[in-house]
């Protein structure tokens, strides 16, 4: 079974909404505004993110995550 319908079953299963799914190319850009517009969201209580986790030179996940970690951080101690 392909790690993303696993996770949205599993959601589904114990009575969770999904409110939203996508699927990424990896570029940063992208990456981060997906998240960004998901946290935008009030439906959004969750956000939960898979693949592009490997360690070479076209995964961006792991970067598009801290940067997003960053604004928040940022905005939450100023």
């Amino acid at each position: 079974m392909i790690v993303g319908q696993y996770l949205v079953d599993s959601l589904l299963q114990e009575d969770h909404r999904l409110i939203d799914k996508q699927i990424v190319i990896d570029d940063i850009y992208l990456i981060r505004a997906v998240i960004f517009r998901w946290i935008g969201n009030d439906a959004v209580q969750a956000i939960l993110v898979t693949g592009g986790t490997g360690f070479t030179g076209r995964d961006s996940i792991i970067v598009a995550g801290d940067q997003v970690l960053v604004v928040l951080l940022s905005e939450l101690l100023s």
